[in-house]
């Protein structure tokens, strides 16, 4: 497995962050490479002098292409070798991938042209559990702002999400985030308490408002749903599914980027009805079996509801929250409406 590491950035950078200066004095350097522009400083690390967009430099700059996994290493981590901030001893630290593919431990590599800035995403008016460290492709910190972020093959942008970064053995990125007031203690906190029974978090299907984009492959769609004080699973198994001769089957195959969204048809007013809209297509939309006419489920195209028949009509699907509001489903659309006033 190969790992990926960056130099640490020019002094003067750092004597305009006074914590860090404080415990990476500017006389003090890591490495010897002016030009290297994310070469190993050490063998087998890689160190960068921050997660906060507006304090890179052109040192931080690394290169994930065709690479499994790297790992990340801050000025602190040097200095506090064998302790963390949290008042933990650090183990070792897991290894950041790209994607693990299905069925088996392989890694896939990042893709060609991977290079850029790590940093910490947090969206404006944003929950206390929401955020990650991501990835900018970016030419340099001047650039940043006109780039765009790595994407993961599923759409929406590679991330390692702040739930992961605090329940998981992410220690020198969760200390660095503390460090640089990215984050606070009491959202650490939270998510540790939110998630404190869940043995596998996935930054792809965390949803936390209605609007909110995630991915779908047109089959059972599983999302978990954070709130403020509780989480919940969202399970829709038969949201793409047709039945023929009581079976139960999926007649379209391909990925989107989809979302919900507010019924503003006028039927539905003062009322919470959910529709579901396909965003953008990812992987192209084709029959799923040769042998089979797709039924119940009008091919999902970008820009338009999705949209299944009822009662003999082609109509958008809704959920109507308040119609059965005792369901798992409703209970999870419920948490979503009200997370988004």
């Amino acid at each position: 497995m190969l790992l990926l590491y960056v130099g640490t950035p020019q002094s003067q950078r750092l004597t305009s962050i006074s914590l860090l200066h404080w415990i990476y004095p500017s006389s003090s350097r890591f490495y010897s490479a002016p030009n290297s522009r994310g070469t190993a400083a050490i063998s087998g690390m890689f160190y960068v002098s921050t997660l906060n967009p507006a304090a890179l430099v052109p040192q931080d700059r690394i290169n994930l292409s065709d690479k499994q996994a790297f790992r990340v290493r801050f000025p602190h981590s040097i200095d506090r070798p064998s302790h963390s901030l949290v008042g933990r001893r650090y183990k070792q630290d897991r290894h950041l991938y790209y994607l693990r593919q299905t069925g088996g431990p392989h890694l896939s590599v990042f893709p060609p042209g991977s290079s850029g800035f790590s940093y910490f995403y947090r969206p404006r008016y944003s929950m206390p559990c929401e955020g990650g460290l991501r990835f900018r492709l970016a030419e340099s910190p001047e650039d940043f702002e006109s780039a765009q972020d790595l994407l993961s093959p599923n759409g929406l942008p590679w991330q390692i999400s702040l739930p992961q970064i605090s329940c998981r053995e992410h220690y020198h990125l969760r200390d660095q985030l503390l460090l640089e007031s990215l984050v606070s203690r009491y959202q650490i906190s939270r998510c540790r308490h939110l998630f404190r029974e869940v043995n596998q978090i996935f930054s792809h299907n965390l949803i936390f408002r209605l609007n909110q984009e995630f991915s779908v492959n047109f089959r059972a769609l599983s999302l978990v749903v954070v709130g403020r004080d509780k989480i919940h699973r969202l399970v829709l198994p038969h949201l793409f599914d047709c039945q023929t001769d009581n079976v139960r089957w999926y007649p379209w195959a391909g990925s989107a980027i989809a979302r919900f969204e507010k019924s503003t048809n006028p039927q539905h007013e003062g009322s919470r009805v959910v529709h579901l809209r396909i965003v953008r297509i990812i992987e192209s939309v084709s029959p799923a079996y040769e042998d089979r006419t797709p039924k119940a489920v009008v091919k999902p195209e970008a820009g338009q509801l999705l949209c299944r028949e009822h009662g003999g009509k082609i109509q958008p699907w809704v959920c109507d929250i308040d119609a059965k509001p005792d369901t798992s489903i409703a209970v999870g659309f419920q948490m979503l409406w009200d997370l988004d006033k």
